[in-house]
């Protein structure tokens, strides 16, 4: 196996099967790492490959996958920077292609969850990863305002955000929500009570939503 240029934790599927089972790519938040989201992991379907990644650039103590252009309207209303944010994205092309052709997943049943930062790589990253994708989860995270909307046509979306949430706004949640649904795309949207973190009605309805999609 080649090395993959992202660093990740990787769960098999507990059921041994001959067919080639799908997958779940995990994507942290900014400032956090791999092992940030996998207190989530253990409540997920086991009939799937886990791939928990780590973000490319680092950020405090741990990483993020882009910076933040600077000049939009505020903190909270701030776009990707275009060159980390496109360093993040082929690094995730290639990590996801090397994943797949390493450890039998099946090459359609690739799905993306991601939280803040992830949820927005996940989002942006349908174009490169279009034929792959089954479906996308972004928790708290939001459509960029450059990303092509082609690939999102009818693709499964579980979009999420929090009434209180002072990072990722629910107002960009809602428009994400629009944008997705005007190219196609099956939304499943929802804003539930709380701050930049997933509540417990929001991890029910997600882990609900996947039992439909994997």
């Amino acid at each position: 196996m080649a090395e993959p240029p992202l660093s990740y934790r990787h769960r098999r599927p507990r059921a041994e099967t001959t067919d080639r089972a799908p997958a779940i790519v995990m994507l942290h938040g900014r400032g956090a790492d791999e092992t940030d989201l996998l207190p989530l992991a253990e409540a997920l379907p086991e009939t799937a490959h886990l791939f928990s990644l780590r973000g490319p650039h680092t950020f405090e103590d741990g990483y993020a996958w882009y910076h933040l252009a600077v000049g939009q309207g505020g903190l909270r209303e701030r776009q990707p920077d275009g060159e980390s944010f496109g360093t993040a994205l082929r690094a995730l092309e290639e990590t996801v292609t090397a994943l797949v052709d390493s450890f039998s997943v099946a090459p359609d049943r690739v799905g993306l969850l991601g939280f803040s930062q992830g949820g927005t790589i996940a989002l942006g990253a349908t174009s490169r990863l279009a034929g792959r994708l089954s479906w996308v989860a972004g928790l708290h995270a939001y459509l960029p305002a450059a990303t092509g909307v082609d690939a999102l046509a009818s693709l499964p979306v579980f979009l999420s955000t929090g009434d209180q949430d002072l990072i990722v706004p629910p107002r960009r949640g809602a428009r994400s929500r629009e944008r997705l649904a005007e190219a196609g795309a099956a939304v499943t949207y929802a804003t539930y009570p709380t701050g930049h973190t997933v509540g417990a009605a929001e991890r029910t309805a997600l882990l609900t939503w996947l039992e439909d999609h994997l």
